[in-house]
């Protein structure tokens, strides 16, 4: 399930409206539009929790290298960021080439390094090490060992990647083509729904407020869903607030409560540390529209013609509360509830296991798989019978006269299911590891912010981590045309890691 808050967008454009840029706010940062885009951002409650803006890498793509080189430089540039922690090196290593600056010249360097990057040879990193002047460590947080057992199994799948893919869509067709049979009309509209947000065709507002209606209409109580209700209920907020008329609002009560207490030294005092709190991103936004609230009612100021003010707050210490990682589960335990009180019939529920068991093992495939997803797998792996599943899908197509043909055997699925489990199981361990190592280097070089530039694929754990960890983060993308060939890129990249980790580590025959 896609894992993108639409809240980032509305962080970006209340921090500009209400100049409130933080030097560590992440939703504040904001990258050359032509090279990058920003995917999410994420406060961490603590407003002193270290930063890390995630770049999502795409390997040896000359293009993706450029507009990352383009994102680093403006965050060097821009923000002071001055370390960069790197995948697939190893853990505390240096990995930078600033001794060869000092061999040409500024215009030589930047003709040699391009070069190299078309060839493959360096990254966009290396790419802005050699081609400018700042002044910025990289370092390896990099597990080689599990990196190489994950790099084995992908090799060991990528061989039959494309038949299990094709096989796997098949299967996925053939459920997809039942549920106009099979499902109701209210089961079909969820399914649907479901899947236009998962392909960004609606937004997360739309879709839990449709998932909100459809609990209503099936009597499904949303009070043990504590964030979710937290988000609705923002959500209504959100549409009635004159946002610029906010911070308007604001300054007014605030110069009010100043002057109501120019005999009080000490609250004024506190008023002013307040005010540069906020501004400096030292306090959230509720910490301190609610302070301000009691600051006023305090010092007897009508709040009554502050209708954006008071509604405002209520909307940022309502949103402040919402644990977004939470809040996805919730979303994913309603659709289950709404599910269980839609299906009527066996056939349904058979349908419904069958689908979604198959859209873990496609994301599982097409390595898109998401932490909730794998856990689920690995929960439920005795309900995986491929074989009860196909007979499921052939009978009932042909009691509906479907026309798809249905796939005759699932073995290269079967033969493949353990070695994808455990190349998730690695790439969870690599995660670990890259957390690990990125604590320990913030506490070494003794900063509160770093670039992490690390393959997409990784992006939805390290997500998860990050935030058990305490961290802030920015996940940004490389912006940039279709990607031609990705495949064969990629390959090319797990060969040349592959040959170096082999060298490093000699065979692991047995180890596992």
């Amino acid at each position: 399930m896609k894992r993108v808050i639409s809240y980032a967008v509305i962080a970006i454009f209340l921090a500009a409206a209400t100049c409130l840029a933080a030097a560590l706010d992440p939703a504040t940062i904001v990258v050359p539009a032509d090279s990058g885009r920003i995917v999410e951002a994420y406060n961490a409650p603590d407003p002193k929790a270290p930063l890390i803006v995630y770049l999502q890498d795409i390997h040896m793509n000359y293009e993706s290298q450029k507009a990352e080189a383009d994102v680093l430089e403006a965050l060097i540039r821009d923000y002071g960021f001055d370390l960069v922690f790197l995948e697939a090196k190893s853990a505390g290593s240096d990995a930078d080439f600033k001794d060869l600056r000092k061999l040409n010249t500024i215009e030589g360097r930047i003709e040699g390094a391009d070069n190299l990057l078309k060839k493959g040879t360096i990254s966009g990193v290396n790419y802005v090490d050699l081609t400018t002047d700042y002044s910025f460590s990289i370092v390896g947080v990099e597990d080689l060992a599990l990196y190489k057992k994950e790099t084995e199994d992908h090799m060991a799948i990528f061989g039959n990647r494309e038949n299990i893919s094709k096989l796997a869509a098949a299967l996925q067709n053939i459920a997809s083509n039942l549920k106009l049979h099979v499902y109701s009309k209210e089961l079909r509209d969820l399914d649907e729904k479901a899947a236009a947000y998962n392909k960004d065709e609606i937004g997360l507002v739309e879709y839990v407020k449709f998932l909100d209606g459809a609990a209503k209409a099936n009597s499904v109580d949303l009070k043990t869903l504590p964030d979710l209700a937290l988000f609705i209920a923002s959500s209504d907020m959100e549409g009635q607030i004159d946002f610029a008329a906010v911070e308007t609002e604001r300054e007014t009560v605030s110069a009010a409560a100043e002057k109501a207490n120019a005999e009080a030294p000490k609250v004024k005092e506190e008023l002013a540390a307040k005010n540069m709190q906020f501004r400096t991103g030292e306090i959230s936004q509720g910490a301190y529209y609610a302070f301000l609230k009691d600051a006023a009612e305090t010092a007897k100021i009508d709040l009554t013609a502050c209708k954006n003010l008071n509604l405002y707050t209520r909307y940022i210490t309502t949103y402040e509360k919402i644990d977004t990682a939470i809040l996805f589960k919730e979303i994913d335990q309603l659709v289950d509830q709404l599910k269980n009180a839609l299906i009527k019939t066996p056939e349904q529920k058979k349908l419904s296991q069958v689908d979604k068991g198959l859209t873990v093992i496609s994301d599982m495939v097409n390595t898109k798989l998401i932490p909730d997803e794998y856990n689920y797998y690995v929960s439920n792996k005795a309900d995986f019978n491929l074989d009860d599943w196909l007979g499921f899908l052939k009978n009932n197509s042909a009691k509906y006269a479907l026309t798809a043909p249905v796939p005759e055997d699932v073995s290269i699925l079967k033969t493949n299911l353990p070695l994808l489990e455990r190349f998730y199981s690695v790439s969870f361990e690599r995660d670990n590891a890259f957390i690990s190592a990125i604590k320990a280097d913030l506490s070494k070089f003794a900063k509160e912010k770093a670039v992490f530039v690390c393959g997409g694929f990784h992006t939805p754990n390290m997500k998860k981590l990050l935030k058990e960890n305490g961290f802030s983060y920015l996940i940004v993308a490389p912006k940039i045309d279709v990607v031609k060939n990705y495949d064969e890129i990629y390959l090319k990249r797990t060969q040349i890691d592959l040959e170096y980790l082999n060298k490093k580590f000699p065979a692991t025959e047995g180890k596992r």
